[in-house]
């Protein structure tokens, strides 16, 4: 039994488009520490997310956010991609009944300080389903979170918050989770 191919490098996911099949970049370019400029998609001009909703996030509107998510081309490419073979492989050796607890975790320690060191890079790409679940449903840095779901960056997250966003990558790890 062969493995499949490696998938291709993941840099600079954050800024493509193909805005021609729908895929749009709404990340600026910016730097700065303060909140990014909510708007259409920095390719085109596409007006695509309805901020106020992702902003109240709603858990009854979720699936409604997923397919918001699903219109920016990072998001979309982490729902359509399969799961890398590390992903599948940790997959294998994990209960689903703690991923839960897991993802809790992963948020706690990774983006629930307002203080993070090279925010925007603490979230890999590959080699776990939370990763990917953090991507696919923008929890992967206080830069996304702050831009998708209204939460400032330069507040430590609240039980609530990291519940919510707990919720959502749940949604993408149930979704991906293989079936026997």
């Amino acid at each position: 039994m062969t493995s499949p191919p490696p998938l291709p490098k993941l840099e600079g996911l954050c800024g493509k488009s193909d805005c021609e099949h729908g895929l749009h970049n709404l990340r600026t370019k910016s730097r700065a520490k303060t909140s990014p400029i909510r708007g259409n998609c920095q390719s085109c001009g596409a007006a695509v997310v309805d901020w106020d909703s992702t902003h109240a996030r709603d858990l009854s509107q979720a699936k409604s956010y997923i397919e918001m998510l699903r219109k920016e081309w990072v998001g979309n490419y982490f729902w359509e991609e399969p799961l890398d073979p590390a992903s599948l492989a940790r997959i294998g050796k994990q209960p689903r009944e703690s991923m839960r607890d897991l993802v809790r975790h992963r948020i706690r320690s990774s983006v629930a300080s307002a203080k993070q060191f090279r925010d925007g890079m603490q979230t890999p790409f590959e080699g776990n389903i939370i990763y990917r679940a953090q991507h696919a449903t923008a929890c992967c840095c206080r830069k996304c979170i702050d831009l998708w779901w209204g939460i400032p960056r330069d507040q430590d997250l609240q039980d609530d918050q990291i519940e919510f966003l707990v919720s959502m990558a749940m949604l993408f790890i149930d979704a991906k989770w293989p079936t026997d």
